[in-house]
């Protein structure tokens, strides 16, 4: 398993990619626990569910960083 928050990142990226949606984002949740204010990934996350058809979801993660 990956080391660093860049190979977490990295993994997940890797896993959305090659289409295994629910894994990423898992990476994507250990990635947020250790840096939270990371608003990039949490745009990432959102145009991840947003590909996977949840755009509320992703909408609701969109306002919530822009507030």
């Amino acid at each position: 398993m990956p080391q660093t928050l860049l190979d977490l990142k990295t993994e997940a990226r890797r896993r959305l990619a090659a289409g295994r949606f629910v894994e990423a984002l898992k990476v994507h949740r250990l990635v947020l626990e250790g840096a939270p204010l990371d608003f990039d990934l949490r745009f990432e996350i959102a145009d991840a569910l947003l590909a996977h058809r949840e755009p509320a979801i992703a909408g609701s993660i969109y306002f919530a960083v822009a507030q």
